[in-house]
């Protein structure tokens, strides 16, 4: 018993320097400090897939983070491959949370941004029918929002 919760705490300690490199990583990405925003993601997501394993809703949503830097950084194919990663265990989920219609749109943003309208426009669309499948209003990004009126125009 005393090794379990040794080896629980030990969790616990890791994954709390996850979440501390987490918000260090998004301090410096807000300062655009792209490299170490990038090395902190990196360093979290050994930390989550080691101690949550890469199926964990928390390991997946670090894919996001890396997928949003290596745009930035004009890391096209990394971007691509880290929201793809996470788009696939979104989409195997029979329930889905928040998270899910901000990475489609993230990941949307940065193909529009890359001329690759055809596939964001895709990705905008799952947003949408996610949002409607919720049926709540309030929690629509506004850029869905926007899109969502515009094409009604």
């Amino acid at each position: 018993i005393n090794a379990q919760r040794t080896s629980y705490k030990k969790t616990l300690q890791c994954l709390k320097m996850a979440e501390d490199l987490n918000q260090t990583a998004g301090r410096l990405e807000s300062q655009q400090s792209w490299d170490m925003a990038n090395k902190l993601y990196t360093e979290a997501l050994s930390i989550k897939l080691k101690n949550l394993g890469e199926q964990n809703e928390d390991t997946i949503s670090q894919y996001v983070d890396l997928g949003r830097i290596a745009a930035v950084q004009g890391r096209f194919l990394d971007a691509c491959a880290n929201y793809e990663r996470a788009m696939n265990f979104y989409r195997k989920q029979k329930t889905k949370n928040s998270s899910y219609p901000r990475a489609l749109e993230s990941y949307a943003d940065m193909l529009a941004h890359n001329k690759q309208s055809a596939k964001a426009d895709q990705l905008y669309e799952e947003a949408r029918t996610y949002y409607k499948s919720v049926d709540a209003p309030e929690k629509k990004s506004d850029k869905t929002r926007i899109r969502m009126n515009s094409s009604k125009s």
